[in-house]
């Protein structure tokens, strides 16, 4: 009986969670749960919603879930992690100078995977687009 209850948990990994945080389950993407901040919105620089910071009045107000989903703010978060996922994946990169020419500083040189999406706002900004910072 002990036997079959580990195989269980094994087989467990792939089970859908309910306590990944709310960013999370809009993006539709596995939240690994860490308290505080998970790494998905760490990463991502975006308000984990669920753990340290409250859900938003766009979130609390909406009667369900299939509506926060379906919402302009939820499209906005998607869109804008997903951004600032390429941004990041772009910036790491050692072929970052040509893609954000005259954006990046001049004395960049071989080091420019050094720097990070908040080191130049304005080619994050011009990547980005305009998105209402109080959604994020």
């Amino acid at each position: 009986m002990a036997q079959r209850e580990q195989q269980q948990a094994a087989v467990s990994d792939g089970t859908r969670s309910r306590k990944g945080c709310l960013t999370c389950r809009i993006r539709k993407k596995k939240c690994d749960e860490e308290l505080l901040a998970c790494s998905a919105c760490r990463s991502r620089d975006l308000a984990c919603y669920g753990f340290n910071v409250p859900p938003p009045s766009w979130i609390r107000n909406k009667t369900s879930w299939k509506d926060v989903l379906e919402s302009n703010e939820a499209r906005a978060l998607r869109t804008v992690a997903e951004l600032r996922y390429k941004v990041s994946r772009k910036l790491d990169s050692r072929d970052t100078t040509c893609g954000v020419t005259g954006l990046l500083p001049t004395d960049s040189g071989s080091n420019s995977n050094q720097y990070g999406p908040h080191d130049f706002p304005s080619a994050y900004e011009a990547l980005l687009g305009t998105f209402h910072r109080d959604i994020f």
